[in-house]
This record gives C-alpha cells, sequence and structure tokens, in this order.
C-alpha cells in the first residue's frame, strides 16, 4: 500500500515555484481532503442552493487538501508543512522570524 508521504510530498520536494508551494502538512491536508469530499457529496445531496453552497465549500477545502497549498498562508508567509530535516515550521511567519527563532 502506498504511504501517505508518496500522496502528499513535503515542500521541500516541490519545485521554486511560488504557484505550486506546499504551505499545508500531510495531517491537515488528509483532513481536508477527506472532510471537503464529504461534505461536497453532502451539499449535492441536499438539491437546494444552501447545499450548492456547501458543495462550493467542499469542493474548496478538497482542493486544498489536494493540492497542499493555502492562499491565506502564503500570503502570511505561514506553512505547516514539515521541512526534509523534520522540523515543524507550524505558524513562523517570514524567514527572518524562522531563522531567530531556530538559531
Amino acid at each position: 500500500m502506498n504511504s501517505p508521504a508518496e500522496f502528499f510530498p513535503d515542500t521541500e520536494s516541490q519545485p521554486d515555484n511560488k504557484e505550486n508551494l506546499i504551505n499545508v502538512g500531510s495531517p491537515e491536508r488528509w483532513a481536508f481532503a477527506i472532510g471537503g469530499g464529504a461534505l461536497a457529496v453532502y451539499g449535492l445531496s441536499r438539491r437546494s442552493p444552501g447545499g450548492l453552497l456547501l458543495s462550493v465549500l467542499g469542493t474548496g477545502m478538497f482542493y486544498r487538501g489536494a493540492t497542499g497549498h493555502c492562499n491565506v498562508f502564503q500570503a502570511l508567509g505561514v506553512s505547516t508543512a514539515t521541512s526534509r530535516e523534520g522540523e515543524s515550521r507550524s505558524a513562523m511567519v517570514g524567514t527572518s522570524t524562522w531563522k531567530s527563532l531556530s538559531r
């Protein structure tokens, strides 16, 4: 069976492209992918305007989980993804903050 790392690689394994930056950690990605998919299916099953709204929200959540990228995190300079060295960068804002905390 495939490991979760194969489905959701860490940030460091991705090319240095701002559009494809993975800034959401693996456990959070799983939660958003599963929860978003379930919410999208539930919303579609409601067959109402409210259900449509739920399915749109669920699709957005699923997208965040599947891609590992959050535009809000990117705008704030936050990442919950793990680096290659295994150090968590959770809630570290900006590189200067990260460098000062890691000394």
